[in-house]
């Protein structure tokens, strides 16, 4: 156990002098023990350490608990990466000396960190060693053979608009006499979607559109501002349009997840969101003129007129 000792800078300075005069006062091996005792406790921890690195690779040599794809990058080992949380709390569970280094993990929570598990919409891409180079020499010391080595995995997180835009472009033939024209096969997924035959809203685009209007409270207005910047035409206007023929269309949908929250739901929230209803509001504008042309008080009219979000979890 680590001891504490106060001290001083001073008292520090006077003890290094009396260390070179080969002069010690009594009170001085309390100093000195207390500096052996954390040397001594940062030693044991570093052996820890070590020792869980050991067990981790060796379980990685004999293949248990690793992926069989290939290595991400062809890097040297000085330069793994550290094991994981589960090869070394296996590590830590099979030797007591490796108990303190599961304890310092535990208290490293809360650091903000990810593992690439926690990527569930990440596209994943394996790089491949080199023909051969697997089971051939070392090319550090020249005599060891080379063996599969758990993979170095980095996460890159990469920028992009919430709106994607893919221009199609179909080749056409037209006849000179009656001026038909064939064009070539469109496929299905192009046209799926709302829209017309120049420009199509995938159902995905529908989708993100009333997520971010509805769920993020984003004005139409300022998406369309945003992705000019990004070379994404998209009108408010048009935005509007989407999100009202995707609603009408999404409506069997939405009514079989409302009767199926509604019988399996554990918990209700209700909230007002950023929209507002243009169509509520119009009412109480026109209530609020008829009633001051009457010389009636206006305390009672509504004035709620955003859109209400429900959110209701189940236990599926």
């Amino acid at each position: 156990m680590t001891q504490h000792i106060d001290i001083e800078l001073q008292g520090l300075r006077q003890l290094q002098s009396r260390i070179e005069e080969q002069r010690l006062d009594p009170d001085d091996w309390k100093v000195f023990a207390a500096l052996v005792m954390n040397l001594a406790d940062r030693a044991e921890a570093r052996v820890s350490r070590m020792v869980a690195k050991i067990l981790a690779a060796d379980a990685a040599g004999n293949g248990e608990g690793i992926d069989q794809q290939p290595m991400a990058s062809e890097r040297s080992d000085s330069d793994a990466p550290e094991p994981d949380q589960t090869s070394a709390g296996e590590a830590a569970s099979s030797n007591p000396a490796s108990s303190s280094v599961e304890a310092e993990k535990d208290s490293a929570k809360g650091h903000g960190r990810n593992g690439f598990k926690a990527y569930t919409n990440a596209t994943h891409i394996h790089h491949s060693l080199l023909c051969g180079r697997a089971g051939a020499l070392c090319e550090g010391c020249k005599a060891g053979p080379m063996s599969r080595y758990r993979e170095k995995v980095i996460v890159r997180i990469v920028g992009q608009p919430n709106f994607g835009a893919e221009v199609h472009h179909f080749e056409q033939a037209r006849c000179k006499l009656c001026g038909q024209i064939t064009r070539a096969e469109v496929p299905a997924d192009v046209t799926a979607g709302i829209g017309s035959s120049y420009i199509n809203y995938h159902w995905s685009a529908c989708a993100m559109l009333s997520v971010m209007h509805y769920f993020a409270g984003m004005p139409f207005k300022r998406l369309e501002n945003l992705h000019r910047g990004w070379g994404i035409t998209m009108a408010d206007a048009n935005q509007w349009n989407i999100v009202d023929e995707a609603d009408t269309l999404l409506q069997p949908l939405f009514k079989a997840l409302e009767g199926y929250a509604i019988e399996e739901g554990t918990s209700l929230l209700i909230d007002d969101t950023g929209s507002k209803v243009i169509a509520i509001q119009r009412q109480i504008n026109a209530e609020i003129k008829a009633l001051e042309t009457a010389g009636l008080s206006i305390k009672s009219v509504r004035t709620g007129i955003n859109a209400t979000g429900v959110y209701i979890e189940t236990l599926e």
